[in-house]
């Protein structure tokens, strides 16, 4: 299953598709992507919520670091998904695409409202994750959705 699925995906302020994975991670995660999508609607989730065996394959595959459930994309609270991370991705005429200065204009307006989402590229080691977003310190960010 490729994460990146375009043709499900849909232009324009909702995504049905996006809402869906949306529905596995954790309501800051939510907010968070939601105030995003409003100045980027071209911008969608590949993947929030990442069960063991996707995590696994994903893994052995050698397309993340992270074994299960060391990655925030393998967070449960109370037994259901929860994800800390999002990989996001832009649809530009009907493709996928991961255009890096679109990300770091992402990551600029998260900094500048001081939100404890990370970009992937700022992490101290491994900045190869573009596309990956994903909360700096959740356990101890206590936030539910309004």
């Amino acid at each position: 299953m490729a994460p990146a699925d375009h043709i499900k995906h849909t232009a324009g302020p909702v995504c049905a598709e996006c809402e869906l994975k949306l529905a596995s991670a954790h309501p800051y995660m939510v907010y968070w992507f939601h105030r995003r999508k409003a100045q980027h609607p071209d911008l969608h989730v590949s993947w929030a919520f990442r069960d063991q065996a996707t995590q696994d394959d994903l893994y052995h595959r050698g397309l993340t670091r992270r074994e299960w459930p060391t990655s925030k994309h393998n967070f449960m609270k109370d037994g259901k998904p929860c994800s800390f991370a999002l990989d996001l991705f832009f649809i530009d005429h009907g493709i996928a695409v991961f255009p890096w200065p679109r990300y770091q204009l992402i990551s600029e307006d998260s900094k500048a409202e001081m939100s404890p989402v990370l970009w992937g590229h700022d992490f101290k080691f491994h900045k190869e994750d573009g596309d990956h977003f994903e909360f700096t310190d959740p356990p101890h960010f206590d936030w539910e959705a309004a």
